[in-house]
C-alpha cells in the first residue's frame, strides 16, 4: 500500500508534500520521483525483506528512501548518529544490512554518491517488516522492534481521525528520523492524507522552529517536554503569532508550568500518548 501513497496522493491534488529547508520544495509527483530514482539504484542489491541502514539526519532523501524500499518490500532500519560506534557497530551487525547509507562515519555511501551512481552492485505486503526501530537501550542493549507496514498503515488512519489532520495541514518535523516520533506522530500521517511536511537537517532550535512554524503555515506541531519549555522560554514565543498551531506533547509528561504557559498564550496544546 504504501510504495504507491504518493502516486496516489499526486493523482489527487499533485500539492506541496515536503519543504526541505536545505534541499527545497517537493510535490508529491516530485518526492514519488525522487523515491522511484532511489529504488531503481538501490535495486541491483536490495532485495525484499533485505534490510538497508540510515545513519543520517533529517531530509527529504531520507523519507524518500523509505518510500523506496516500501518499493523494493525491503526494511529500514534508522540508527542514531548520536550514539557511540560500538553501539552502531552492534546494530550493524546484528541487521546485517545489503547497504548502508552513512553520512557520518564512512561505513557506507551518502545520499549524494548514491544519486550519482548507477546503482550498487512483487507484489508488497503488509505484513512485511517496513522498519526496525531500535530502542534507546535504558535497561539492556538496545532492541530492535519490528514495525510491519500495517501498523504504520493504522497508526496513520488513527492519527488522522483522532487529531482531525487533513491536506490542509502543515507541520515542521523537529523530531529525528532515528526515532518513531519522526516518522510515525505526524510526518507519514500527514502525507497519508494529503498534508505537508518541513524538514531540517539540523539541530533542534527554538528560536528556529517559533519562526517556521508562524512563517511557513504550520498548523499542528509535536515535541517532547523539553523541546515544548525550551519554546515557551524563548523570547519570540511571547510576540510571535501562533495562533494557528496546534502542539502536542510526547514522549514524556508536559509539566504544569510549562502548559500554563501555553494557555496564557491562549494556544492549543495537549498531551499525547502514543504507541507506534
Amino acid at each position: 500500500m504504501l510504495e504507491n501513497l504518493l502516486k496516489a496522493r499526486a493523482n489527487i491534488e499533485d500539492k506541496l508534500a515536503v519543504e526541505d529547508l536545505k534541499l527545497g520544495c517537493f510535490k508529491y509527483s516530485q518526492l514519488d520521483e525522487l523515491s522511484e530514482d532511489l529504488a531503481s539504484r538501490l535495486s541491483k542489491s536490495v532485495k525484499q525483506s533485505d534490510k538497508v541502514c540510515a545513519i543520517a539526519q533529517n531530509s527529504v532523501y531520507y523519507l524518500a528512501l523509505f518510500f523506496a524500499l516500501r518499493k523494493l518490500g525491503a526494511t529500514l532500519v534508522p540508527i542514531n548518529p548520536n550514539v557511540e560506534k560500538k553501539m552502531i557497530e552492534q546494530i550493524l551487525n546484528d541487521t546485517k544490512p545489503k547497504v548502508i547509507i552513512d553520512e557520518h562515519f564512512g561505513y557506507g555511501v551518502k545520499f549524494d554518491e548514491l544519486l550519482n551512481s548507477q546503482g550498487i552492485d512483487y507484489e508488497n505486503k503488509q505484513s512485511d517488516i517496513a522498519m526496525i526501530l531500535y530502542t534507546g537501550g535504558t535497561t539492556g542493549k538496545p532492541k530492535g522492534a519490528l514495525i510491519p507496514e500495517r501498523q504504520i498503515v493504522w497508526n496513520a488512519i488513527n492519527t488522522v481521525f483522532s487529531w482531525n489532520i487533513g491536506a490542509n495541514d502543515r507541520t515542521f518535523n523537529t523530531m529525528p528520523m532515528h526515532h518513531t516520533a519522526g516518522w510515525n506522530v505526524l510526518t507519514l500521517p500527514l502525507l497519508f492524507c494529503g498534508g505537508s511536511v518541513i524538514l531540517d537537517s539540523g539541530k533542534f532550535d527554538p528560536g528556529k522552529t517559533i519562526d517556521v512554524l508562524s512563517t511557513k503555515g504550520c498548523t499542528v506541531y509535536m515535541g517532547v517536554p523539553t523541546m515544548l519549555d525550551a519554546i515557551s522560554k524563548h523570547p519570540s514565543f511571547q510576540v510571535t503569532d501562533l495562533s494557528r498551531v496546534v502542539f502536542i506533547s510526547g514522549g514524556g509528561v508536559l509539566s504544569p508550568r510549562v502548559f500554563e504557559r501555553f494557555k496564557k498564550r491562549g494556544l492549543k496544546i495537549f498531551q499525547g500518548y502514543v504507541l507506534c
